[in-house]
């Protein structure tokens, strides 16, 4: 099947427009027939569906998604398939992706970026119990959702190469170099065939660094480069490009950004508890009570070890 055009039916979904394309399907917006709601449609690439790990994966990320209840986890309204097409039915966001917004204004002030965060942080550290590794955490897979009023919600999305911990749904020791290269944690670059949460953190570690600075941490002229400085290189301080930031959070990125996994924050809920101090009085204490967690002071040592320039200046 090729694209669908304006007008076409799927599945009883009458199809209003092309939304835009990923690495294994095209998201359409489309209408409920007869009830009219919008709704975002994704169908998997006709080329692919052939093809069963492809197809494997798509329908997992449906099944994935569609037992993950959270409010900023964008949800599943219903999964199937029409004339051999796998496809996924969400809500209709409405808003742009974090990446645009980096685009349209580039940093984001720090009181503002934590306010984006820290809901995907919660989002993520619940995932995690659920035995979900993302995988693909990027500026792109995070959308700014317009709600009533105005409010900016931020909503997890694309669990397309999500993993669950369980070896049995393993697809393929390909899967391990599945990803944005930018966001890639070190195990991943190396082709590890055992990816954890740890993982996960650290791609949040590289989101929350390009949105404070504008910049991402690890970069190059080719794939190759970029794997090489994400395994070797060393990890930037967010005050080269943003003087003004606080020590608190180099220290907390830093953490996140460790590239042995056993020293770097050890869940979603200890980066989000060593963000909380850097956050808006109001934020905090909104969160306060989402991360109570204690803070593990292990790990805020060792960041503070690793990148010791960046708790002393001033």
């Amino acid at each position: 099947m090729t694209n669908l055009t304006p007008g076409a039916t799927f599945a009883g979904h009458q199809i209003v427009r092309l939304l835009g394309s990923g690495t294994f399907g095209h998201v359409y917006e489309a209408r409920r027939v007869p009830v009219g709601r919008r709704v975002a449609l994704k169908v998997l690439h006709s080329h692919m569906a052939a093809h069963p790990e492809a197809l494997a994966r798509f329908q997992r990320e449906g099944e994935i998604v569609a037992r993950l209840e959270h409010p900023h986890v964008v949800s599943v309204m219903d999964v199937g398939v029409f004339e051999g097409q796998p496809y996924i039915v969400m809500p209709l966001l409405e808003g742009e992706t974090l990446a645009e917004r980096i685009a349209r204004t580039g940093a984001i002030p720090p009181h503002e970026a934590l306010d984006l965060l820290l809901p995907v942080l919660s989002a993520v550290d619940m995932i995690h119990t659920h035995h979900v590794v993302h995988r693909d955490l990027k500026p792109e897979n995070i959308f700014l959702d317009r709600a009533m009023a105005g409010q900016v919600v931020p909503r997890v999305l694309d669990f397309g190469i999500a993993k669950l911990e369980e070896a049995n749904v393993a697809l393929t020791q390909t899967s391990a170099m599945m990803g944005s290269p930018f966001y890639m944690p070190p195990e991943q670059v190396q082709g590890a065939l055992h990816t954890d949460a740890r993982s996960d953190i650290w791609s949040l570690g590289v989101v929350l660094f390009e949105m404070l600075t504008g910049q991402r941490p690890f970069t190059g002229a080719t794939t190759a480069e970029v794997f090489i400085a994400i395994g070797h290189g060393a990890t930037p301080s967010i005050r080269v490009w943003s003087p003004t930031a606080s020590p608190g959070l180099d220290v907390a990125i830093a953490g996140a950004l460790q590239k042995d996994p056993s020293r770097r924050w050890q869940s979603a809920r200890d980066f989000a508890m060593a963000l909380l101090p850097e956050a808006s009085a109001s934020t905090r204490g909104y969160w306060e009570s989402a991360f109570r967690a204690p803070l593990d002071h292990t790990m805020m040592d060792g960041a503070r070890r690793a990148h010791p320039s960046g708790c002393r200046r001033r």
